[in-house]
């Protein structure tokens, strides 16, 4: 679940609270639809996002190929049997539930956006590092200024006092 918030720089006229509140409502609705679900949802399961927001490193993305001990590890067998070395993804099951399954909550400070078909990401070995549930809700700083400036630009479209 991700919960993402403005906090607002001065107070809104008690004339304008209530078009205020409805605009902001309906802003962050499509902002957490359009602008994180589906556009930068599907960027979680990819190698560059996992970079750029510090996911921890599996088992043999570290190995060369030519390593022998790398068809064993956990990206061995996984880019052998489905042909991909996305992180969050093993089988393609997580990525195509993400994609099928999000519940958007909005509201006038922010928008909430859960995924109840991810619950296997709270699954973890007991002597593993990896809390997969933690990497899919890390919001790198540029996804935090890009979906604050399309918070702003769908914001002054449905505020008209």
């Amino acid at each position: 679940m991700f919960r993402i918030e403005v906090k607002s720089k001065k107070p809104v006229a008690r004339s304008l609270a209530k078009e205020y509140r409805a605009a902001s409502t309906k802003t962050w609705g499509e902002v957490g639809r359009e602008d994180f679900h589906k556009s930068r949802m599907p960027s979680r399961f990819t190698p560059e996002h996992a970079k750029e927001a510090g996911y921890t490193p599996r088992q043999g993305e570290r190995m060369t190929r030519q390593n022998k001990l790398y068809p064993r590890s956990y990206t061995g067998r996984k880019e052998r049997k489905f042909g991909h070395r996305n992180p969050l993804e093993y089988s393609g099951e997580s990525k195509r539930n993400a994609k099928a399954t999000a519940v958007i909550i909005s509201d006038s400070s922010g928008v909430r956006v859960k995924y109840p078909g991810l619950r296997k990401l709270n699954l973890r070995h007991s002597n593993s590092n990896i809390n997969m549930a933690d990497e899919f809700r890390r919001i790198t700083t540029r996804e935090n200024r890009e979906l604050g400036d399309a918070y702003d630009t769908r914001f002054t479209r449905n505020f008209n006092p």
